[in-house]
C-alpha cells in the first residue's frame, strides 16, 4: 500500500510497527502530491487497502481538541483543519487562499493547522515544523507559520533564528526548545493522526472533520465551507 510523504521513524515510534521503505516514485495516480514509500503489509488491516491509502476512513482522528493550534471562534459553524507541510509548494500556494477563506467567512470559520513535512522530497519541512511549534511555546505559533509561509522560498536553517528575532521570541529559549526535542513529540503526534485520518499528501483538508477531496482554490473551498456552513445550522433548526 502507497502512502505519500510519511516519516518512518515517526511512525515507528507512534505506531510501534514495522516500516518497509520502498523506491522513491516521483510520478503517481495522486497528481502533484509527491508519493514516496509504502507501510509493511502488516498496517494494511488498520489503515485499508486498494488504491488510495484509507478510502473509507474519512473522518479527522482525532476531532479538534484544545491541543490544537487554532485561529477563530471555538463556537464558529465550520472547521477548516490543514495537514501541511512548510516547505512544500502547494501548502505555500494554499496560504493566501486560506486567509482570504478567513477574510471572506470571517467568525464563521475556525482554521486549525497540523503539521505533516514530507522529508524525503523537503529537507527543511521537519526543522520548519520545529520552528513553528518553538514558537508555540512562546505564544507565537501564528506568527512563525506566517513569516514562514510568507517566505517560503527563502525557508533554510540559517535564517531561522533571524525569523525568531523578528517576531521578538526569545531566541535562547526559542534555540533550547528546537535542541533539546521540545517540540518533536507534538510533530509526531500530529504527523500520526494525520495518518490515522488518511492524508496522502499536503495540503490534505477536513471540513468540520471530514476529508475534503476537491481542488484547493479559493472558490471550490469557499463553495464547500458555504455548504458545510448551510449544513450546521440546518441541523440545530
Amino acid at each position: 500500500m502507497d502512502l505519500v510523504g510519511y516519516l518512518p521513524y515517526l511512525l515507528m515510534r507512534s505506531l510501534g510497527r514495522t516500516i518497509e521503505i520502498k523506491t522513491f516514485t516521483p510520478e503517481s495516480s495522486f497528481g502533484p502530491k509527491t508519493l514516496y514509500g509504502s507501510l509493511d503489509c502488516n498496517l494494511l488491516e488498520r489503515f485499508g487497502t486498494g488504491g488510495k491509502i484509507m478510502n473509507d476512513l474519512v473522518s479527522l482522528t482525532p476531532p479538534v481538541s484544545a491541543r490544537d493550534h487554532i485561529e477563530g471562534h471555538e463556537d464558529a459553524p465550520v472547521t477548516l483543519v490543514e495537514y501541511g507541510d512548510y516547505q512544500c509548494p502547494y501548502c505555500g500556494e494554499a496560504h493566501p487562499v486560506i486567509k482570504r477563506l478567513q477574510k471572506s467567512l470571517g467568525k464563521n470559520l475556525r482554521f486549525v493547522f497540523r503539521n505533516f513535512p514530507l522529508t524525503q522530497s523537503h529537507p527543511y519541512a521537519v526543522v520548519a515544523a520545529e520552528t513553528a511549534e518553538a514558537a508555540a511555546l512562546q505564544g507565537k505559533f501564528w506568527e512563525m507559520h506566517d513569516l514562514i509561509f510568507e517566505n517560503q522560498e527563502q525557508l533554510e536553517p540559517e535564517i531561522l533564528p533571524a525569523w525568531a528575532h523578528q517576531i521578538r521570541l526569545d531566541v535562547n529559549q526559542f534555540a533550547k526548545a528546537i535542541s533539546e526535542g521540545k517540540v518533536t513529540k507534538r510533530i509526531e503526534e500530529d504527523y500520526a493522526s494525520g495518518i490515522e485520518s488518511g492524508v496522502d499528501g499536503t495540503p490534505s483538508f477536513f471540513i468540520n472533520g471530514i476529508k475534503y477531496e476537491g481542488e484547493d482554490d479559493f472558490d471550490s473551498l469557499r463553495a464547500a465551507l458555504l455548504e458545510a456552513e448551510a449544513q450546521t445550522r440546518e441541523r440545530k433548526h
